[in-house]
């Protein structure tokens, strides 16, 4: 193409007049502080400084595959439509401080030089669709006050957005970004930036977002920086990539904030955030560390999340925690968090140490959840309902000084190693039924304020004693004693392996009375009732089932008393061999003649009427004395043995 040499005055001539300049080379095209009321069209033209300074283009402006190499400086008033259409040999095009009073649009447009559109005011709507951005592109406090559209726009060098404000949505959706992208303090309406590419780094720190914040499915592949940025109604980081680090250190979320499927590559830092409602982690990949630190959440979801690094959540604060699911690969560092209302861990996996020491929970649920190595527990307060049912604990399980100020549940949970439960505080109903410990468990000092349960427990060393269950046993306390009578059988053989038959023997006594309170007896079975009676009385009361002996002692007496009180009403049929020193038939004497006929020595001249029937009691208390005696050498002896 052949190119004319076009002077300077009469391009400028020509363009106020409205003619379009076609295949000319200009050297300098200077409209400074013209107003233009006609069309501004320059197509194919080499420029080699164009200068627009404050002027005001009442019209249209077309700059059409035009070459400028110099400068393009335009800092001007737009009152109409503004194009830059296929122009991608201008050097560099300088906008700052330009106003667009209407529309303004550069779609499909190549910058392939520095473009400075600082401090620039569009009133008006503007369009950056699939516009090509080659060098530097700078936007630094642009304001645009109504709906601008970057979409599909590509930034191959450093962008500055920083301090611009958007006065209502703004639209970068797919755009791209290869170099340093810049939005710092930038002031958003709504944003827009689903399906974005961000190559290099990103900062949006102290960002204000007024409205709801877009940016599902972005990949950023830079660092990115939220830094005490501030979402007022929202954010969407559905299915996002952070291939490096992503930083939401101290920034504020006021709305529900979604990170659904998202994959961190590298740091993810969330230090001290805050979450003032729902904060959706589901699902998502951690493959380098996460640090919660002090932040805070109103409802956490971090459902079937993948934590492949260390994960850093001390102090942290919620109202609701979901962790239902989550696999946790390395460090779980939980210490001194607080959870108001409910936490949920039901089905998570814990392969490295984990750590909850003296955090606070209210409700709280571990359902089939499995530590893989050592977890602790000390000091942390459930001060609500906690449910540990079908755990695995493969490492050692700690929870010395914890509180549970609610109902707690164990319920066919595995402890494959020690577990610590000294001086733990279960202030609610406890169940340990079908639990398993494999390895010791020490309940030294633990406190059952209220009930317990204990049945088919299996365990080989359990430090507990008496005084720690005594009337604690939940299925006692509800009468269903077949139930209680195997706990306290329980009880009974783990004393014994501990060599402590004092409370052995108690839990011996009270399984013996479980037993007899089992048994359904009714006065249509005499003999059954009888025994039931002799039960009571002798075994338990009178021996306590062979345990006291001092028991026996003093039922003997008592036994002698009331047989020799009987005698004294029927005296007469007392028979006394020699009448010339017959004693006088008082109640010394016959409770002497009842401690005779006890200890079955009988007098020879000291004996019943055998032709009367007070023969028979004294036969049958004999057989009671001779039982009573074997019965206290036996426990005395068995005492004095062990």
């Amino acid at each position: 193409m052949h190119y004319k040499s076009l002077d300077s005055n009469k391009a400028k001539e020509m363009i106020q007049r409205g003619k379009a300049l076609e295949h000319f080379t200009i050297e300098e095209i200077n409209i400074s502080n013209l107003v233009l009321k006609n069309d501004v069209k320059i197509v194919d033209c080499n420029i080699e400084r164009l200068i627009a300074d404050n002027a005001v283009f009442e019209r249209k402006f077309e700059l059409f595959q035009s070459c400028c190499g110099g400068s393009f400086h335009l800092a001007g008033q737009a009152e109409t439509k503004f194009e830059l259409i296929e122009s991608d040999k201008i050097g560099k095009c300088v906008f700052n401080k330009a106003t667009f009073l209407t529309d303004a649009s550069f779609e499909e447009s190549k910058f392939a030089c520095q473009v400075d559109l600082s401090n620039a005011n569009f009133e008006k709507g503007t369009r950056f669709k699939n516009t090509h951005f080659k060098d530097e592109t700078n936007f630094m406090n642009a304001t645009f006050e109504k709906i601008p559209s970057f979409e599909k726009a590509t930034f191959e060098n450093e962008i500055n957005f920083s301090g611009v404000y958007f006065g209502e949505e703004v639209i970068f959706r797919k755009a791209h970004f290869s170099g340093l992208s810049d939005f710092t303090e930038a002031k958003f309406g709504s944003a827009e930036f689903e399906d974005c590419k961000f190559y290099g780094n990103t900062i949006f720190r102290q960002v204000e977002f007024k409205d709801w914040a877009d940016f599902s499915r972005a990949t950023f592949e830079g660092e990115l920086d939220f830094t005490e940025s501030v979402f007022k109604n929202g954010a969407d980081f559905n299915e996002v990539q952070f291939d490096n680090l992503a930083r939401f250190e101290r920034a504020t979320v006021k709305q529900d904030c979604y990170f659904t499927e998202a994959i961190f590559n590298q740091l993810a830092d969330f230090d001290s955030v805050t979450f003032h409602e729902g904060a959706d982690f589901r699902k998502c990949i951690f493959k380098d560390r996460i640090e919660f630190r002090h932040a805070t959440i109103k409802e956490g979801s971090f459902v079937a999340i993948q934590c492949e690094k260390p994960v850093l959540l001390s102090e942290f604060k919620a109202k609701k925690l979901n962790l239902q699911q989550a696999h946790f690969h390395d460090l779980l560092d939980f210490t001194k968090a607080t959870v108001e209302d409910s936490v949920k861990f039901d089905q998570a996996v814990f392969d490295k140490i984990v750590n909850f020491d003296h955090s606070d929970f209210n409700q709280t649920s571990f359902n089939q959840a499995q530590f893989q190595e050592n977890c602790s527990f000390r000091s942390v307060n459930f001060n609500h309902k906690s449910t540990f049912q079908k755990i695995m604990f493969n490492g050692e399980a700690d929870f010395r000084n914890a509180v549970f100020g609610g109902d707690v549940n164990f319920y066919d949970t595995q402890f494959y190693h020690q577990v610590n439960l000294r001086n733990v505080d279960f202030q609610k109903d406890t169940n340990f039924r079908s639990v398993n410990f494999q390895e010791k468990a020490d309940f030294t000092d633990a406190k059952f304020r209220q009930s317990v349960c204990f049945e088919d427990l299996m365990a080989e060393d359990v430090i507990l004693n008496w005084l720690q269950v005594k009337g604690r046993l939940i299925s006692n306390q509800q009468k269903r004693f077949a139930r209680a009578m195997k706990e306290y059988g329980f009880l009974k053989t783990l004393f014994e392996k501990q060599n402590n038959y004092k409370d052995m023997d108690r839990a011996y006594r009270m399984f013996k009375r479980m037993e007899r309170k089992s048994e359904k007896v009714s006065l249509t079975h005499p003999i059954k009732m009888m025994k039931k009676v002799f039960n009571l009385i002798i075994l338990d009361l009178g021996s306590g089932y062979g345990t006291r002996p001092f028991n026996i002692a003093l039922t003997t007496l008592i036994v002698i008393l009331l047989f020799g009180v009987f005698y004294s009403f029927f005296s007469d049929q007392i028979i006394i061999g020699d009448p010339q020193t017959s004693p006088i038939k008082n109640l010394v004497f016959c409770i002497y003649f009842s401690f005779l006929s006890f200890v079955t020595l009988g007098a020879e001249n000291l004996y019943p009427d055998y032709a009367g029937w007070l023969k028979y009691v004294v036969a049958a208390q004999a057989f009671l004395g001779f039982f009573l005696m074997t019965l206290f050498v036996a426990t005395f002896t068995r005492k004095v043995i062990r």
